[in-house]
């Protein structure tokens, strides 16, 4: 064969044709006057260059201990005003997100308001008695909930 391929039949398992790969490959590293290393003679140990004191201090700097916590123990060190704040400021998130929506709701009847205002349904008194009081629901959420 010219080509240096296999033909179907010249392998009879899986098994041949990777040790085939292998031969092939390390020899073409040889032909490139590359060092082929035996990846199964290399140990394990990081620390083999170092001296015996050098590798106990580093496994002792580098070895972490397991530590059992539980969500409530992260506040272990937070004093009753972190806590208190921690809690205010949750419930003030949770109120926030939920007046969002609200928000839609009142915003789209005030587009409500405008187009009967255009359309001559509703006199101008009562467009302006609607049209502040939407306002002061808008103004009250931007002050009490922020954006």
């Amino acid at each position: 064969m010219a080509s240096g391929r296999p033909h179907s039949g010249q392998f009879t398992s899986t098994q041949d044709i990777i040790q085939s790969h292998n031969s092939t490959s390390n020899n073409a590293l040889k032909q490139l006057d590359s060092k082929v290393i035996d990846v199964t003679s290399i140990d394990d140990d990081p620390y083999k260059h170092l001296s015996t004191d050098e590798a106990a201090i580093l496994k002792r700097q580098l070895d972490i201990p397991v530590v059992n916590l539980t969500y409530l123990s992260l506040f272990r060190y937070a004093t009753f005003n972190d806590k208190f704040f921690i809690v205010t400021a949750g419930l003030a998130a949770i109120t926030a997100g939920a007046v969002v929506p609200l928000m839609t709701i009142v915003f789209g009847q005030l587009a409500g308001v405008f187009q009967d205002f255009m359309l001559d349904t509703i006199d101008p008194n009562e467009f302006q008695h609607t049209l502040n009081k939407y306002v002061l629901y808008a103004s009250v959420r931007l002050i009490l909930f922020g954006l």
